[in-house]
């Protein structure tokens, strides 16, 4: 598993600028509604005379309808505009988001596990296939391979909350029928994404906390290590390595 797909794992409007947008209409619809429920009172109160409207009062109303439209489009206030450019700020993809794009790909995967930390790794193989979902907002990772001798399916996202300034993640396979979540950043030097993410052990049914770090080197490979309490010490259990496929 790799939560964060080798670390940096959203043009389409997004869910929170809908919101915002419909935040901001209803508003906006706020005194034109008012004026609404106060005509339908008086209609209420005049329903024998509504029955015998002639032309004249088809044109009353039709001018008020045309006044509560221009209701309707009056200018935003200061605090909506502000509103409105707070969700845009918060959905809109910036330079994080550009640089987990370059991660789009294909790539081989060495996968080496350890039930033992002082014994020898079980070492398995597979693949792996990332692409930018939701308008360049998320990195979407699906992995196949075998692990203890059983096919195995993977799917990670990856992504960067601009309003917190924090990566996160999330992984599903095909041997777990939960679902880990995972929030971190860069290290102070910059060189490694770190990462930590809580699960429900199945034997213990404690809660653990993991530390997933993910480097980048030079020669294009990525290393993903995770790392997990282990009788009051933190071991590493896997590590993954991510060569690009040519």
């Amino acid at each position: 598993m790799r939560t964060e797909s080798r670390g940096l794992t959203q043009c389409t409007v997004s869910w929170t600028r809908l919101f915002a947008l419909a935040v901001t209409l209803l508003l906006l619809a706020l005194p034109v509604a008012a004026q609404g429920n106060d005509m339908q009172q008086d209609d209420m109160g005049k329903s024998d005379e509504m029955g015998a409207m002639d032309e004249g009062q088809d044109m009353e109303m039709s001018g008020e309808m045309g006044e509560m439209g221009e209701m309707g489009e009056m200018e935003m206030s200061p605090e909506q505009m502000a509103m409105m450019e707070a969700w845009q700020k918060a959905g809109t993809p910036g330079e994080e988001h550009a640089a987990m794009a370059k991660l789009a790909g294909d790539y081989t995967m060495e996968v080496k596990s350890w039930m033992d930390p002082n014994g020898e790794p079980t070492v398995s193989t597979g693949t792996s296939h990332s692409e930018m979902i939701l308008g360049g907002r998320v990195l979407k990772e699906t992995v196949h391979g075998e692990m203890m001798g059983m096919p195995f399916e993977g799917i990670g996202m990856t992504g960067y909350d601009n309003t917190k300034g924090a990566y996160w993640g999330t992984w599903v396979d095909s041997m777990s029928t939960g679902i880990g979540v995972a929030e971190g950043n860069w290290n102070d030097d910059h060189s490694a994404l770190v990462m930590h993410m809580d699960f429900v052990d199945p034997m213990s049914h404690e809660t653990k906390t993991v530390r997933t770090v993910t480097t980048h080197k030079a020669d294009g490979t990525t290393v993903f290590e995770w790392y997990e309490p282990m009788e009051g010490n933190e071991v590493k259990t896997m590590e993954i390595v991510y060569t690009p496929k040519m």
